[in-house]
């Protein structure tokens, strides 16, 4: 979807974090797909790592194209 989103701001100014969202929520496929986006503006602290263990209990969910970069991450029950 990137590429979809990327057109629809083309040549457009982004001044504010609100107006790049309100972009995003707008953009569509040509098929009608569309994307839901929020903008969360908690700060958090950089540097902060998590131990191989606590990585192993993660649920992800790789996608044969790209795995190192795209993935989903699926709640656990």
């Amino acid at each position: 979807m990137y590429g979809f989103i990327s057109l629809s701001w083309v040549e457009m100014t982004l001044r504010s974090d609100e107006i790049m969202l309100r972009y995003i929520q707008e953009t569509t496929t040509r098929q009608g797909l569309g994307i839901e986006a929020v903008l969360h503006q908690k700060k958090y602290e950089k540097g902060i790592g998590i131990s191989d263990e606590q990585m192993t209990e993660v649920n992800l969910s790789n996608y044969k194209i790209l795995p190192q970069w795209n993935f989903t991450i699926i709640p656990n029950s």
